[in-house]
C-alpha cells in the first residue's frame, strides 16, 4: 500500500501523512483524502476565475486604448450631430413661434400664400403711371390789360401823357333856346355861340336878307360852358388824353391755362387693395390670406 500525504488545506504544502500540522503555515493538518481533492477544487476554480477575469479586464483595457481615437472620434460627430439637430429644432420652434404669434397684419411676412396687390383710385380719379389723376375745367379770370404808357380808368387804357390844351365852347341845347324865344336851338335865327369873359353868348339875327343875316344882338346866356380836346382826344381827368379799348388777358386762379380754359390736374396716392379673403400686408406689399 503506498504511502498517503497530507496536503495543508489552507496553504495546499504537501506533509508527511503522520504530520499533524502544516510544515509551512503551522495550520492542523487533516487526514482525509477528499479534502485534498476539495483543495485543489476549491483552489483550481478560484485561480481560473481570476485568471479569467484578469483576462477579460485586459481585453477590454487593450480594446479600449487601441480604439480610444476612435472613439473619440465618433464621440465628436455624435455631439455635434446632437448639438446641430438641438439647434435647428430650438430655432425653428422659435421661428414658429414667431409666425403663430404674427396675427397682427402688416407687421411681418409669415404667409406663404401671397398674391399681388390692386392699386385702386378714388371715384373721378384715373390711374396713369401708378399715380391717380383727375382733369377738370374751371373759368377764366378775365382781366382787361393796357400797355406801357396807359392806365386803366372804367372800360378804356388812357393815356399818361396830355395833349393840346382844351378849348372853351359854348353849346346850346333846345332848352337855352326856349329861353331866348325860339323853339329850338335849330331855329335859323340862332347864330353860333362863344364864350365872352367866361360868359356864353348866342347870336340872335332878327331878318334875312338874300340868305343873309341882319344881326341883331348878342345875348349873353348863364349856362357853363364846356371844355373841348382836339380831335383823337378826350376829356379825362380835366386833361385831353388818348384812350383805347384795354386788351383782354386771362388767368387762372387754379391750374394751367389752355385755349382760354383752366386746366386742373389734380393728384392722389393710389390706395392697394385685395380680392376677397386677402388682406393687404405693407410690409411684404402684397395680400396675404385672412
Amino acid at each position: 500500500m503506498k504511502k498517503k500525504y497530507v496536503y495543508c488545506t489552507h496553504c495546499g504544502t504537501k506533509n508527511a501523512n503522520e504530520d499533524k500540522v502544516c510544515k509551512k503555515c503551522k495550520g492542523e493538518l487533516e487526514v482525509q483524502d477528499h479534502l485534498f481533492r476539495d483543495f485543489l477544487y476549491n483552489h483550481t476554480k478560484d485561480k481560473i476565475k481570476s485568471d479569467i477575469t484578469d483576462n477579460i479586464f485586459s481585453l477590454i483595457s487593450r480594446f479600449l486604448i487601441s480604439h480610444l481615437y476612435g472613439v473619440i472620434f465618433v464621440a465628436t460627430i455624435v455631439f455635434a450631430g446632437v448639438s446641430t439637430v438641438s439647434f435647428v429644432i430650438s430655432t425653428s420652434s422659435k421661428d414658429y413661434t414667431k409666425a403663430k404669434e404674427a396675427t397682427v397684419v402688416a407687421t411681418s411676412c409669415h404667409k406663404v400664400d401671397l398674391v399681388s396687390s390692386m392699386l385702386v383710385c378714388p371715384e373721378g380719379y384715373e390711374l396713369i403711371d401708378g399715380k391717380c389723376l383727375k382733369e377738370s375745367t374751371m373759368n377764366v379770370t378775365e382781366k382787361n390789360v393796357c400797355e406801357d404808357g396807359y392806365y386803366l380808368k372804367g372800360n378804356k387804357c388812357v393815356s399818361n401823357k396830355t395833349y393840346t390844351t382844351y378849348d372853351k365852347q359854348c353849346i346850346l341845347t333846345d332848352e337855352i333856346a326856349r329861353q331866348l324865344g325860339f323853339s329850338s336851338k335849330d331855329d335859323k335865327n340862332l347864330l353860333e355861340t362863344e364864350v365872352y369873359d367866361n360868359v356864353c353868348q348866342v347870336g340872335i339875327c332878327y331878318g334875312w336878307t338874300d340868305d343873309e343875316c341882319s344881326m341883331g344882338s348878342m345875348e349873353d346866356i348863364s349856362f357853363t360852358y364846356t371844355l373841348v380836346c382836339p380831335s383823337g382826344t378826350t376829356l379825362i381827368d380835366k386833361e385831353c388824353r388818348k384812350s383805347e379799348s384795354p386788351k383782354k388777358e386771362y388767368a387762372c386762379e387754379k391750374g394751367t391755362l389752355e385755349n382760354n380754359q383752366c386746366m386742373v390736374k389734380e393728384e392722389e396716392e393710389p390706395t392697394p387693395s385685395c380680392e376677397e379673403g386677402y388682406v393687404f400686408n405693407e410690409k411684404c406689399n402684397a395680400c396675404e390670406v385672412e
